[in-house]
């Protein structure tokens, strides 16, 4: 059958990019750019536009005859393929490998029509030969959707050409709302339409200049981007990073960018033919597998609910920390507290108050809660949320959840005078007699559940303070033979096994905490199966009374990096929401940053920096496919510590909904 592919690309006109001109980085030689040798042998034709300033040509203006002598005589250079995203564009793969009519609409500027003008079309059709494709340009001086979405032109341009097939692209794209605004019309009026969004090439910022290109308005290694990215993930578009391949290609050719230029912002017919590669490269690749699922897993602390027998008898029958998050007040300028949560002080450990949780976090991305789980020689602590609230929440099949053993002592720091002793209320080394009692109960109430999170079907299961598991045991020898006997325990009741966990930290938080002398040693020496984070200060001074959020982040992936190579077990990593424990300083102290819970706090910890830290860890994550692939979030429920994902009356469900974006939730049968 015949393909016929109408292509309509916005031309941007040459005085559109005056105001980039004089701010480019390209010099060219005494002679000027280097002249046109092929001018393109099939001429577009009349202009089609109904309206002054806009241009509709029929393209491809190159044939393959063509197209392969000026890439003949072109520099050499190479890039990584950009990946290709089959699964938003199934319609346009299925006529292009079996054939029948496709029309295909290109919007943008001067950049996007030289990327038509390169010839592109020829070569798709060359690749795809039961299609014959047509493509036509429509094009606008510094032409970006923030035009195409005003005065009716999407209705009376576009939509009579009845496009199957949008590529949206160019460096004059000033906003992604104006181009969601665009894709809303045209599937207001062609449901079936798909579309292809792209970063921009060329214009007036050196390629080789790695920081300068990020900062490109149009670039897609910055903030623009990442912003078409998060925009095509949530419109269901695909998305096509034309800077970092073109970037690449100059680079690699280890000469002068003005070899690919026609002036100093358009490319010459060289740079076109970067941009022809880039696109068949993208067009051409195979659909790729899927990528291997992360796992978002999220710590909850539960010490928001009355009536824990612990609890009632040192401050009373209705006492929960929820008492401290009422209580907190600003300590300095601008400190945002008291924090006050949209559900309310609800119990945890009502079955019904988890269940909305439940619902939240299925419904937001999240996989599984990893319970704070706390247990000591005289028995357990804090156990209701999962007993009593968990477990008999008629929808816990939504979700997984697993167990952290918080094996830390327990502190009177609810709240902590400054300057006082403090006080070990239950302390977290137990005997090796608790350690086993643990064990078979863990196996024999938790692991067996359905809802239990298993890592290659082992029952996950993790350990906070390594420090504090050693001293149990008193050497490395007899800790590892209490993991195997733990091992062995499961395998008995019919357990393929378990996955055990270490939370390892290079800069303890609460007091008296204290980190191993040689963690990745005590890792492989101990047979832990993966390593992951509690919270991102674990690892991470904070300098300032207020520290920057991004800051922190940078630093953390510094660790991450770090961490990868230091131990012999996987690394799972970690995002935290931020960090703010004043709520448990005593509120008539001065606050300042004498030790735990009198610290520095992270501030800029918008729902807009938090998805972009998730967003930078799972494109960290998807370079690395090999193995399990697990992100930790601190925390559900921090609220004393300011880390938490739940609701509260300033930002609502925002937190949730970056997470959301990010990693979006499967499709439940």
């Amino acid at each position: 059958m015949r393909l016929t592919v109408v292509l309509q690309v916005l031309l941007l006109a040459a005085a559109g990019a005056a105001d980039m001109a004089a701010d480019s980085p390209v010099r060219f030689p005494k002679e000027g750019a280097l002249p046109a040798k092929h001018p393109p042998d099939r001429p577009a034709g009349r202009n089609e536009a109904t309206e002054d300033g806009y241009y509709i040509f029929r393209t491809p203006e190159r044939s393959l005859a063509q197209i392969a002598a000026i890439q003949a005589e072109m520099p050499a250079g190479s890039f990584t393929p950009p990946p290709n995203d089959w699964a938003h564009l199934a319609r346009t793969r299925r006529i292009l490998t079996e054939g029948g009519e496709l029309r295909l609409l290109a919007l943008g500027d001067s950049i996007v029509n030289d990327t038509m003008r390169s010839g592109w079309v020829a070569k798709l059709g060359e690749a795809y030969p039961k299609a014959a494709i047509a493509a036509t340009v429509y094009v606008r001086g510094g032409g970006g959707c923030q035009h195409y979405k005003e005065a009716g032109r999407i209705a009376a341009e576009v939509v009579p050409r009845a496009p199957d097939l949008v590529f949206i692209g160019g460096i004059s794209q000033k906003d992604t709302e104006s181009i969601r605004a665009v894709i809303g019309q045209l599937r207001a009026a062609l449901p079936a339409v798909e579309i292809l969004l792209g970063t921009g090439a060329f214009g007036a910022v050196d390629p080789r200049d790695a920081e300068a290109l990020a900062k490109a308005p149009h670039s897609g290694t910055g903030a623009y981007g990442a912003a078409l990215a998060k925009l095509a993930a949530e419109e269901r578009c695909a998305f096509l990073d034309m800077t970092s391949p073109w970037a690449e290609y100059i680079r690699s050719s280890k000469l002068h960018p003005h070899l690919f230029y026609r002036d100093a912002v358009h490319a010459n017919e060289h740079g076109e033919q970067i941009l022809a590669k880039i696109m068949m490269a993208f067009w051409t690749q195979p659909a790729a597998a899927p990528p291997r699922p992360v796992t978002v897993a999220c710590y909850y602390f539960g010490n928001y609910h009355p009536g824990d027998p612990r609890n009632a008898k040192r401050k009373g029958k209705d006492w929960s920390e929820w008492e401290l998050v009422k209580n907190a007040r600003p300590r300095f300028p601008g400190h945002a507290q008291p924090k006050v949560p949209l559900w309310g002080y609800e119990d945890e450990s009502d079955p019904s108050a988890m269940a909305r949780k439940i619902d939240a976090a299925a419904d937001h991305g999240i996989d599984a809660f990893i319970f704070d789980w706390y247990y000591y020689d005289d028995g357990p602590f804090l156990d209701r949320p999962i007993d009593r609230g968990f477990l008999a929440a008629p929808n816990n099949g939504r979700i997984k959840f697993a167990l952290m053993w918080a094996n830390h002592d327990w502190w009177e720091i609810h709240p902590y005078r400054r300057g006082t002793p403090y006080e070990v209320v239950y302390p977290g080394k137990v005997t090796p007699e608790t350690f086993a009692t643990i064990c078979d109960l863990v196996i024999a109430r938790y692991f067996s559940h359905a809802s239990y999170w298993r890592i290659d079907g082992r029952p996950y299961f993790s350990f906070y303070d390594l420090t504090t598991l050693l001293e149990n045991f008193g050497s490395a020898a007899a800790t590892r033979a209490a993991l195997d006997a733990f091992r062995a325990k499961a395998r008995d009741a019919g357990l393929p096994g378990l996955h055990l966990n270490a939370v390892v930290w290079g800069q303890p938080i609460l007091p008296e905490e204290k980190k191993p002398a040689d963690a990745a040693a005590l890792v492989r020496d101990l047979g832990f199966d993966s390593v992951t984070s509690y919270v991102w200060v674990h690892h991470v001074p904070l300098p300032e009374q207020v520290t920057d959020y991004n800051a922190v982040r940078d630093a953390y992936f510094e660790y991450w990096e770090k961490a990868r190579a230091m131990f012999g077990a996987p690394y799972f990593p970690n995002a935290s929401m931020g960090w703010d424990s004043s709520p448990r300083a005593a509120q008539e102290d001065p606050f300042d940053n004498s030790g735990y819970p009198f610290t520095n706090t992270i501030g800029n910890n918008t729902p807009e920096n938090f998805a972009r830290a998730l967003e930078l860890t799972r494109e960290r994550l998807r370079a690395r496919p090999a193995g399990t692939r697990v992100l930790t979030i601190n925390c559900w429920n921090e609220w004393t510590e300011g880390s938490y994902l739940e609701p509260d009356t300033v930002n609502g469900m925002r937190y949730l909904e970056a997470v959301k974006a990010v990693f979006p939730p499967a499709v439940e049968p």
